[in-house]
C-alpha cells in the first residue's frame, strides 16, 4: 500500500444561497400582524377600563369604610358643614377652597376623614391613592382631573355629608319632599336614618350628582357607560350603577336618607331625559 499526501476533493460542492422572504410573503405576514393589532387592541383597551374600573370600586370601599369608622368615632353623626362634600379626604387641590372670610383660598384645609385611612389631615397633591379614580377625566370646570383640582374623584351623597340644608330646585316634582328632608338634616345622625343602608347611596365618583339631579348640569362620565357611576353604599358594598336624572329612589339606590320621605318621593319623581 502507497502512502502519500491525501488528495484534494476535486468534486463541486454545492453553494447554499441564504433562504430569504419574497416581498409578497413579507407583505402577507405584515397584513397579518396589523390584523391581529387591530382584532387585540379594542380587547386590550376594555381589559385596561375594566382594571381602572375595578381600582375605583376597591377605592370606594376603602373610604366607605373609613365613614364607618368616622361615625363609630363620632356617635354616629355624619360629617357636616360648608363644603365638605369634596373637603372631607384627600388633598390640597388646586381650586379648592371654602368662600372667604371663613378660611383664606391660600391656607391649607384639614381633611378629617384622612385620619381614618392613617393619613396626615393635609397631604400633597401628588398622593394619589384611595382618593384617586383612575378613570378621572375631570370636567368642564375641572381640568386635568376632579382629583388635582378638588383633593378628591369622589362626592358624597349631598343628603348625608355636606351642608345641612339642600338647595331645592322650586321646579323639582320632588321639591315639597326635599323640603320635608331639610327638616330633619340637621345634626344628622345614622340612628335616624331609615333607608335600607345597602341602598342608600354614601358616595360616588364625582360625576354622579349631575347625572342624577334634575338640574341642567351636563354630565361627568368616566366609565364609558352613559349614567353609569361606580357607587359605595352605606353598608360599605361598591356597585357599578346607573344613576337618572330626576329620580331619587330606583331598585338600584336610594338618595334620600328617610324611608317615608323617600316613598313620597317615589310617587312624585319624574325622569328627566338630557339627550
Amino acid at each position: 500500500m502507497t502512502h502519500g499526501a491525501a488528495q484534494p476533493d476535486k468534486r463541486p460542492r454545492l453553494v447554499r444561497r441564504p433562504v430569504a422572504f419574497t416581498l409578497i410573503e413579507l407583505l402577507v405576514v405584515v397584513a397579518i400582524i396589523a390584523l391581529l393589532v387591530a382584532i387585540l387592541l379594542p380587547a386590550l383597551r376594555a381589559a385596561r377600563q375594566r382594571a381602572r374600573g375595578t381600582v375605583c370600586l376597591s377605592n370606594l370601599r376603602n373610604l366607605a369604610l373609613a365613614w364607618q369608622c368616622y361615625m363609630d368615632e363620632h356617635r354616629g353623626g355624619f360629617l357636616q358643614g360648608i363644603n365638605v362634600n369634596y373637603n372631607y379626604g384627600g388633598v390640597q387641590g388646586t381650586h379648592q377652597f371654602p368662600a372667604p372670610p371663613l378660611l383664606d383660598s391660600n391656607d391649607p384645609i384639614a381633611k378629617p376623614l384622612n385620619k381614618y385611612l392613617r393619613l396626615e389631615s393635609v397631604i400633597g397633591p401628588k398622593f394619589g391613592g384611595v382618593f384617586h379614580c383612575p378613570c378621572d377625566a375631570g370636567s368642564d370646570e375641572a381640568r386635568p382631573t376632579m382629583y388635582e383640582c378638588w383633593g378628591t374623584s369622589y362626592m358624597t351623597n349631598l343628603m348625608l355629608i355636606a351642608q345641612d340644608q339642600l338647595l331645592v330646585n322650586p321646579y323639582d316634582p320632588v321639591a315639597p319632599v326635599l323640603e320635608k328632608v331639610n327638616l330633619r338634616l340637621p345634626s344628622l345622625n345614622i340612628s335616624r336614618v331609615t333607608t335600607n343602608h345597602a341602598e342608600l347611596l354614601l358616595i360616588a365618583d364625582a360625576g354622579w350628582w349631575n347625572s342624577q339631579t334634575i338640574e341642567p348640569l351636563p354630565r361627568i362620565e368616566w366609565h364609558e357607560r352613559r349614567g353609569w357611576h361606580n357607587v359605595a353604599f352605606l353598608d360599605g358594598h361598591a356597585a357599578f350603577t346607573p344613576l337618572r336624572k330626576g329620580i331619587y329612589v330606583a331598585p338600584e339606590y336610594v338618595i334620600i336618607p328617610f324611608r317615608d320621605l323617600a316613598s313620597e318621593a317615589a310617587k312624585l319623581q319624574q325622569e328627566v331625559s338630557d339627550d
